[in-house]
C-alpha cells in the first residue's frame, strides 16, 4: 500500500507541474488567453464542487471513516492555496473571482449545489462525454486485443 500512496503523490506533483507550466504558457499568450480563461471559469467551479458539499452526508462519512483528513471547506481552501498562486501568476486570479484575504485564497462565486450527488462526486450530467471516456479506455484498441 506504502509504495502504491507514494506513485499517487508522485503522480499528483507531476500532474501540478505539467497544469503549472501549461497555465504560464497560454495565461500569457494573447491569442489563446482569452479561451483558456472561459475554459477555466466554466471548469473551476466543477473543480471546487468536487471536494463535496459543505454539508454532505457522503462528505461527512469519509471524514469520519478517515478517508478524508478535512471536511469539503478545508479540502477546497488546500487546493485553492495550491492552484491560485500559478493563476495570480498569470493575472488570471481575479478574472476567475479568486482573491487573497487574510493569507487565505477564497472563490468569490458561488457554487452552484443542485442536482449534486456526493457519491459520484457530480452534479447532474457533469463529467465527461462518451468519446472521451472511449478514448482515456482506449476502446478504439480493443479490438486487438487477442484472448
Amino acid at each position: 500500500v506504502h509504495n502504491r500512496v507514494q506513485k499517487l503523490l508522485d503522480e499528483e506533483r507531476f500532474h501540478f507541474q505539467h497544469a503549472t507550466g501549461w497555465t504560464r504558457r497560454l495565461g500569457q499568450v494573447d491569442a489563446v488567453r482569452g479561451e483558456f480563461r472561459d475554459a477555466l471559469q466554466r471548469l473551476l467551479p466543477a473543480a471546487l464542487r468536487w471536494f463535496g458539499h459543505p454539508d454532505g452526508s457522503d462528505e461527512r462519512r469519509l471524514l469520519e471513516e478517515e478517508i478524508t483528513s478535512d471536511g469539503p471547506g478545508a479540502l477546497r481552501s488546500r487546493f485553492l492555496d495550491t492552484v491560485a498562486p500559478v493563476l495570480e501568476s498569470v493575472g488570471l486570479a481575479a478574472e476567475l473571482g479568486l482573491t487573497l484575504r487574510d493569507n487565505e485564497w477564497l472563490y468569490e462565486g458561488e457554487l452552484d449545489w443542485s442536482g449534486w450527488d456526493g457519491s459520484r462526486r457530480r452534479a447532474g450530467g457533469e463529467g465527461p462525454d462518451a468519446e472521451t471516456i472511449a478514448r482515456v479506455r482506449g476502446d478504439k484498441n480493443r479490438a486487438f486485443l487477442m484472448d
